[in-house]
């Protein structure tokens, strides 16, 4: 049986004040290195346990910024990785990355574990990314992606975000001819979504309105379908054979194992889901990295949900007989009632149907969250 494996590190330079992820800043060198003690112990106790002689089949790094750290723990955290999850069936390796924590040395290190890199970059607008304190990854950007492809690393991947203050729609029409020298293999745009907790949300921070961002949006989606991308998930975009494998397996709901901080992980059976949440707490993980976490058995509602979620986000969709995988949940009645509305969705023009499933269409990704809000009910 195949499985994922995420590898949380909760550093950061400074904290972004978007962001609602687990992360640190300013932590010492020491408190890494404490860190990745406590990794080690989580890595040898449950890695053994669930990983398969051939390896899990995908690994993420992802913060934070994994690359923060310095280059001995850099390669100590590559050396824990190859030793407890990669193996001869480790298809894809990924560790994502600020492009001014990159150096020549850190990207030879990459080179002995790493084969797909995303660079988190944001924005391609200077004010934009001034305004939350990033302006200098755009000119690392250049760098980083020498140092990279220097080493044998081709395969990397740029993070936006669409929708930060300040961002407007012929500043970012301009930098989508700036990606274009770039010559990555994938983009990642997500929609900001200011979440309650965040420097963002408690100062009110105002940013621009829901119909511009769609609007930059589909700016994007026109140009990268113009230069050969797939738009394999609503916000994810891959050139031929570059999607992100591991992502990919998430959204197919595949089995996933969580390590560090924060990370959460998901083991599926037949009919039932067992969730682990890692604490969200360095202090507490590295006191007790097998014992900072709580688990959640997945109802048939939780899993219907996230299927429904999960598939209309892709490229691939959903079943049309997906009710009848929980019928035992739902009940015929239920099941007619959402065959309903999924044609409803298909009349107007929000989802369409073909080889025996729905898939959303671009207006239907656009209006996800009101189309899953109605299925949900």
């Amino acid at each position: 049986m195949d499985i994922a494996a995420y590898i949380h590190i909760p550093f950061c330079l400074r904290k972004c004040p978007y962001c609602a992820f687990y992360s640190i800043a300013g932590e010492p060198p020491e408190n890494h290195d404490r860190y990745l003690d406590a990794l080690e112990a989580e890595l040898g106790a449950r890695a053994s346990r669930h990983i398969p002689s051939g390896g899990a089949s995908t690994i993420y790094i992802g913060g934070g910024t994994p690359t923060l750290l310095r280059p001995q723990a850099l390669e100590r955290l590559l050396r824990l990785v190859r030793d407890h999850l990669a193996g001869a069936h480790t298809t894809e390796i990924t560790i994502e990355a600020l492009p001014g924590t990159l150096t020549r040395e850190k990207a030879r290190i990459l080179r002995s574990a790493v084969n797909r890199v995303t660079l988190g970059l944001q924005s391609t607008e200077r004010a934009v990314l001034e305004g939350i304190g990033r302006a200098a990854e755009l000119d690392a950007l250049p760098h980083a992606l020498q140092y990279l492809r220097a080493e044998g690393i081709t395969n990397i991947g740029i993070d936006l975000i669409l929708g930060l203050p300040g961002e407007t729609l012929a500043g970012f029409r301009q930098g989508l001819e700036m990606m274009r020298d770039w010559n990555c293999a994938h983009i990642s745009a997500y929609m900001l979504y200011v979440e309650q907790g965040t420097p963002f949300a408690e100062a009110r921070t105002r940013v621009p309105h829901a119909l511009a961002t769609r609007r930059l949006f589909t700016a994007l989606c026109a140009a990268l379908r113009r230069r050969g991308f797939e738009h394999y998930e609503v916000s994810n975009f891959a050139l031929p054979e570059h999607t992100c494998r591991h992502n990919s397996a998430t959204w197919r709901r595949e089995p996933l194992l969580g390590f560090g901080p924060g990370a959460v992980g998901t083991l599926y059976g037949r009919d039932a889901a067992l969730r682990r949440y890692n604490h969200a707490s360095l202090k507490a993980y590295c006191a007790a990295p097998l014992g900072a976490y709580t688990e959640e058995q997945l109802s048939a509602q939780d899993l219907f949900h996230e299927a429904l979620l999960l598939g209309l986000r892709t490229s691939e969709g959903i079943a049309e007989d997906l009710a009848d995988t929980f019928l035992d949940y739902m009940g015929a009645q239920r099941a007619r009632a959402l065959r309903r509305k999924l044609d409803g969705f298909v009349s107007s023009g929000l989802l369409t149907p073909g080889e025996g499933r729905y898939r959303t269409t671009m207006r239907g990704m656009l209006w996800l969250d009101s189309i899953l809000v109605d299925l949900f009910m």
